[in-house]
């Protein structure tokens, strides 16, 4: 707790607390946020949750903190509630938040092109903007929240841009339009100009092509958008091979699979033959076999020649966190099950 804001004294009695500044330095570098200080402001002598009655300290020494930047929470209130736990000398913090409700954009709001997300040169730009970002607010000063919340900032605004620049620049089909309007005047001074004619019907083929690869960008790109979102079980109903028999008609019949297992005699047609020639293979399959000692320590002296460390195993035999499966899942390309 911050000394001079988070203790109240009534008597003589004093609260050394020298461990605030590291606390304070690690959370800002971690980008959090005392919440308390969010909802009542960073003068506020109030919440306190400890009452030490023999050196007559009140301290605010429970604190609850949340994202600092970026964070989807709105925190409407944050007070201490003696009733809720009576079996401690600290008071419960209770806190109340909501999320940001889901909503549509409206047609002022500056939004971002997607096809933008495709463009290599766009990426460029954020890569160079993150070296830039870095080096100028370095996260050992300013912590690493806040210097990633600068790069967000930053990113949103360059993207922001480049989609009003596309919005603002002509497309090729516009240019041409004007053009095929200006050609379609002159000839029309006089028709019987068989170069204006020839002019005119250039113009207008290149148009057609133009407006064609516009629609076939279009379409591609509503494509992407709809394989990115497609979930796993309607990807594979979608590649499905719609003429493939999945039946197995014949099989091989093999009277020994345990001393000669290349040894044939016949074919398997009938339903019931060729459940019984699967089920006798997967049954000599589960069966347990010998081992040679002498390969078998030829295979493990091989796997103890390359051991993994001691943090990586500390690390495999972890929980999998929920950062984890997302980082996991943004890595895979699109329409690929898991």
């Amino acid at each position: 707790a911050d000394t001079s804001l988070d203790t109240y004294r009534w008597g003589r009695g004093s609260y050394a607390n020298k461990w605030y500044t590291i606390w304070a330095a690690y959370a800002a570098s971690k980008g959090w946020i005392d919440v308390h200080r969010r909802v009542n402001g960073d003068s506020a002598r109030t919440g306190f949750s400890r009452i030490d009655q023999a050196h007559k300290v009140s301290t605010r020494i429970d604190q609850i903190y949340a994202p600092a930047y970026g964070s989807i929470w709105r925190w409407h209130s944050i007070s201490t509630d003696p009733a809720l736990c009576t079996s401690s000398d600290h008071y419960p913090v209770v806190a109340q938040l909501e999320t940001a409700p889901k909503r549509d954009p409206t047609a002022v709001e500056a939004n971002i092109d997607r096809s933008l997300f495709d463009d290599y040169s766009a990426w460029k730009r954020v890569e160079t903007m993150l070296e830039h970002v870095y080096a100028t607010t370095p996260p050992s000063m300013y912590g690493e929240g806040y210097t990633f919340a600068v790069f967000q900032e930053a990113i949103a605004h360059e993207f922001r841009e480049l989609t009003s620049h596309k919005r603002r620049s002509r497309h090729p089909t516009a240019m041409l339009r004007a053009e095929l309007r200006k050609r379609h005047a002159e000839f029309e001074k006089d028709p019987s100009d068989g170069f204006q004619a020839r002019r005119v019907a250039t113009v207008r083929d290149r148009l057609r092509k133009a407006e064609s690869e516009r629609k076939r960008s279009r379409d591609q790109l509503a494509r992407i958008e709809q394989r990115s979102e497609r979930q796993t079980k309607s990807f594979f109903r979608h590649y499905k091979s719609k003429h493939s028999n999945t039946d197995i008609p014949t099989l091989s019949k093999t009277p020994d699979w345990e001393q000669h297992p290349d040894v044939k005699e016949g074919e398997a047609t009938d339903t019931n033959e060729v459940l019984a020639e699967a089920t006798s293979y997967h049954s000599h399959l589960s069966q347990p076999k010998p081992s040679d000692p002498e390969q078998a320590k030829v295979c493990l002296d091989a796997l103890r020649k390359r051991t993994i460390s001691k943090r990586q195993r500390e690390s495999l035999e972890g929980k999998i966190t929920l950062d984890e499966v997302i980082a996991a899942i943004r890595s895979m390309k699109d329409d690929k099950a898991a």
